[in-house]
């Protein structure tokens, strides 16, 4: 794996040895590089979670799209993941769930949405020491300032 593809956030967080990712962009199981990151940096599943965030669509008929696309990816995450979390971007779930984990990994985000989502869950994180490592499909890496 390519290690600028990953840039690490914030160089502190809480003492556990957990990981969250948070997929929101990067709805693919191969070659995706926050799962490759956590299977090389987390070895004990029962420490690694995932939350599969519903795109922001205004269209039902997308969404449906959407949810049937990724319907196989709980029998495909399985092995990797102790939890498998399907949430909606306001599901006061997913604060509960971060609020459980020391470490989140996110997709970069793209569209104005996805960015508003991104900062959002970062402020979540600064506010309760989280560590944050943002993945890049190029790369590039980005600096947080």
């Amino acid at each position: 794996m390519n290690q600028n593809r990953l840039k690490t956030a914030l160089e502190f967080g809480r003492e556990s040895n957990d990981v969250t990712y948070i997929m929101f962009n990067a709805f693919r199981l191969n070659n995706n590089h926050a799962i490759e990151y956590i299977l090389n940096n987390y070895q004990d599943k029962k420490n690694r979670s995932i939350i599969l965030i519903n795109p922001h669509e205004s269209n039902q008929r997308n969404l449906e799209f959407f949810t049937k696309g990724i319907s196989n990816y709980k029998k495909a995450l399985l092995p990797l993941f102790n939890e498998i979390h399907l949430l909606d971007r306001n599901n006061v779930t997913l604060l509960e769930v971060l609020n459980n984990t020391s470490s989140v990994v996110m997709d970069m985000p793209y569209l104005k949405e996805e960015k508003d989502f991104y900062q959002n869950i970062l402020s979540f994180c600064d506010r309760n020491h989280i560590i944050k490592y943002e993945c890049k499909n190029s790369g590039h890496t980005k600096q947080h300032t």
